[in-house]
């Protein structure tokens, strides 16, 4: 009776697709699929990094820096100065936490009268305009002066179709 019982699970078994002469194996996964490496940052040299964003972004004319009303009370006390306009970017990459180098100069002698950084956290999509508006420390102590603004370092994402 065992016999037959063992016989008819056997055959019902091998009806299922079921081998029992071999041992079991056991599966693995299937090999993963390489996914071809997204490179975020083709450049190397910070040199060339500031060179494409220099390329790529262009301020609006509309933009100013012009004294804030608040005065610092602790850690940098130079007075605060408010940016504020847009920038635009002319190029098919998307830029990332893009910092800027402000310069103060005179007018006529073109003396340095003081540098700030301003970061425009987040990104800024290819081809768009980004508004800013930020707060930045600068002593300007002479009535003629002019100031530039270009970018210095900053993620440059892979070119968007």
């Amino acid at each position: 009776m065992r016999v037959l019982v063992l016989a008819l699970i056997c055959g019902s078994l091998s009806l299922c697709g079921c081998d029992l002469a071999t041992a079991p194996q056991q599966s693995s996964p299937p090999p993963a699929k390489q996914q071809p490496e997204v490179k975020h940052q083709e450049f190397d040299n910070p040199a060339d990094v500031a060179s494409a964003l220099d390329s790529c972004l262009t301020f609006l004319p509309e933009t100013t820096l012009a004294r804030a009303q608040m005065t610092p009370v602790t850690g940098d006390l130079r007075p605060f100065w408010r940016i504020s306009g847009r920038v635009r970017n002319n190029c098919p990459r998307e830029l990332t936490d893009v910092t800027f180098s402000i310069v103060v100069v005179k007018k006529k002698t073109y003396e340095q009268l003081d540098t700030s950084e301003l970061t425009v956290k987040g990104t800024i999509p290819p081809y768009s305009t980004r508004g800013i508006e930020e707060n930045v420390h600068l002593r300007i102590a002479v009535p003629d002066w002019e100031w530039n603004i270009t970018p210095s370092r900053g993620g440059i994402g892979p070119i968007q179709k």
